[in-house]
């Protein structure tokens, strides 16, 4: 009987030795390749770790020359901007004043319902030319709040923001 027929031959009894010494065999070689495969894969970790920790460092720079040269650093501008070829944010005019009718509106008490609704009656229309949404306008409303409040920060630690660039105006 040949090792093969000892390791694949069901009809033999478990506490056969020669059984015993064949499958025994098979998980030590099946062991050391579990070892040599396990710490293949942590290899590719420790380098796939490596390679994101070598990409966010460069990305943080990157940001950080960015903000230090004034540019804009999110994705899509904000709404009442857009961005120059330079990077930084200009002002669009009838785009601020949907917004501070936004904000003389929710000041008044009005629901953003209304809002939107009055938004249209006044002709302004969002970028994309449809009508305004009340989840739009809460989002425009918050960003706008967001951007005075740091306004407002940053005037009281005596910092450079970006309304007092000239291409940006404040509202």
């Amino acid at each position: 009987m040949s090792a093969c027929d000892i390791r694949f031959d069901e009809s033999l009894d478990r506490t056969d030795p020669r059984r015993a010494r064949a499958i025994g065999a098979s998980q030590t070689t099946t062991g050391a390749s579990a070892r040599r495969a396990e710490g293949q894969a942590r290899a590719h970790e420790r380098r796939v770790q490596r390679a994101a920790d070598a990409y966010a460092a460069l990305h943080a720079h990157a940001t950080r020359v960015k903000r230090a040269r004034g540019e804009y650093i999110g994705g899509a501008a904000p709404y009442g901007f857009t961005l120059a070829a330079d990077g930084s944010l200009v002002s669009v005019e009838h785009e601020h004043l949907a917004i501070v009718r936004m904000v003389e509106l929710r000041q008044c008490g009005y629901s953003l319902r209304i809002i939107a609704g009055q938004l249209a009656d006044d002709g302004h229309e969002t970028r994309n030319g449809a009508p305004w949404h009340p989840q739009q306008v809460a989002r425009v409303l918050a960003a706008h709040d967001a951007r005075v409040e740091y306004q407002r920060a940053c005037d009281l630690m005596g910092l450079a923001h970006e309304a007092d660039t000239a291409t940006v105006t404040p509202f």
